[in-house]
């Protein structure tokens, strides 16, 4: 067992020299043969330093039990042991979760937690092939996409290793037997009331024995999965690239993402989400950003949780966290920079008679203002009379979402300018207002 776990190690690339790798421990078969191993193949992996931690999640009489366990092992093994108590039926109600969602969830933050305190590199956690099948058949009654087939992948993008992901449980039992080493059992792993549990001691069972279901040929079609899901992931990303990302937004070229073929679409829709937002889509919701983006309807838009808005704006797709309603704003120019927070420019105020798209001359500043539109907003263009602001910002492309908070100058003749679409005829002198975007020099 020893040399199939190294042989996964060196495969995937789990552990390089000199990490410091921290160890769920339970104090069950599973993590006791895990850090057995890491721990006699120490010096073959230049492995720094292993870390045990073991979290008690307070559910069981026999809770207290394994935390000794887990302890005292690690004593004889003299690795470094922490232990944390967590009331697991709090962070359920508080997170509104199942009981397993929010255990695991437990564990993971107190695994970060010892991470960022000891400066590891690795979390490795006690997967095997046994749980790669419970989870894909789990899956797959849930449905799922292909990533979630692929359900355990041997390494995860934030560092946390499954050495154990080639091995079956029958191995791992004959592993600690042959070492003489003892180990605990979580009596609630025998309980068929969670749907895991059903799938591990019921489901699977009675396909091996009426099916004749083989461990490795449900691992060798994880595998296939895993390499498309891959590429398919590599055409996203470049999508993705080509993605201008600003705050929590991004915007892509309408004409670009209607070029993708359906499966590189909706991964590229998964993907930003995932990364801005840290929200998974459902299957429905990723159908219907889609059906979005193909019709092409400017102004129309979806939202998912009330928080992630995808908007079709013109020739553009906008994909961005859903803001807080607008306020009304006005204020005084005055000489020098003006920033105007809601619109995200600046407004600069000065002596001079430069021309130029982004300015406009002013002679009198004693009632110069900028504000939002109001309803009802005209302004006078000559040989065409008077027009509605709103109808420029329509004939100018100006996206809804922009309206609101465009900025707008004013005198006490009315609406003076409006920055890239409309400035009042004059020959007024003196004074130039210039704008730019906050942290540029346009």
């Amino acid at each position: 067992m020893e040399n199939k776990v190294l042989s996964t190690v060196k495969k995937y690339n789990l552990i390089s020299p000199m990490d410091t790798v921290i160890v769920g421990l339970s104090g069950g078969a599973d993590s006791v043969s895990l850090i057995l191993c890491l721990y006699n193949l120490k010096e073959k992996l230049k492995i720094n330093k292993i870390i045990a931690c073991h979290i008690n999640h307070n559910l069981r009489e026999t809770a207290l039990r394994d935390e000794e366990f887990s302890r005292k092992l690690c004593e004889k093994l003299g690795i470094d042991f922490y232990v944390k108590s967590v009331d697991i039926k709090k962070i359920k109600n508080e997170l509104k979760v199942c009981e397993e969602e929010a255990g695991r969830i437990a564990r993971y933050d107190f695994f970060n937690e010892i991470k960022s305190k000891t400066g590891a590199l690795k979390i490795a956690t006690a997967h095997h092939m046994g749980d790669v099948l419970e989870t894909f058949f789990l899956r797959l009654l849930r449905g799922a996409s292909t990533d979630g087939l692929i359900s355990i992948k041997p390494m995860r993008e934030d560092g946390v290793i499954r050495p154990l992901i080639e091995v079956k449980r029958e191995e791992i039992e004959e592993y600690l037997k042959l070492k003489n080493q003892s180990y605990v059992t979580d009596e609630t792993n025998l309980e068929t009331n969670y749907l895991r549990n059903k799938v591990r001691l019921e489901l699977i069972p009675y396909l091996k024995e009426n099916f004749s279901l083989k461990e490795e040929n449900i691992i060798n079609t994880v595998e296939l999965l895993k390499k498309d899901s891959e590429y398919i992931t590599s055409l996203a990303n470049k999508v993705l690239n080509q993605g201008v990302i600003k705050d929590k937004e991004v915007i892509y070229d309408i004409n670009l993402l209607n070029s993708l073929e359906d499966a590189v679409l909706s991964r590229v829709i998964r993907l930003t989400i995932k990364k801005l937002f840290d929200i998974d889509l459902l299957k429905v919701q990723t159908d219907s950003a889609i059906a979005l983006i193909r019709n092409k309807n400017t102004g129309k838009e979806i939202s998912f949780k009330n928080e992630v808005i995808i908007k079709i704006s013109y020739d553009k797709v906008i994909i961005t966290k859903r803001k807080e309603p607008y306020k009304d704003y006005l204020y005084n120019l005055s000489l020098g920079d003006n920033y105007i927070k809601e619109a995200k420019v600046i407004l600069n105020l000065s002596s001079g008679e430069k021309r130029g798209k982004n300015s406009v001359l002013v002679s009198d500043i004693s009632n110069l203002n900028v504000r939002n539109r109001k309803p009802g907003d005209k302004v006078y263009i000559k040989k065409v009379g008077h027009k509605k602001v709103q109808d420029l910002f329509t004939d100018k492309k100006v996206p809804k979402y922009q309206r609101d908070i465009y900025p707008i100058v004013t005198d006490d003749k009315g609406i003076l300018w409006i920055p890239g679409i409309f400035k009042r005829e004059s020959d007024e002198r003196g004074y130039l207002l210039e704008i730019r975007r906050m942290g540029n020099e346009e």
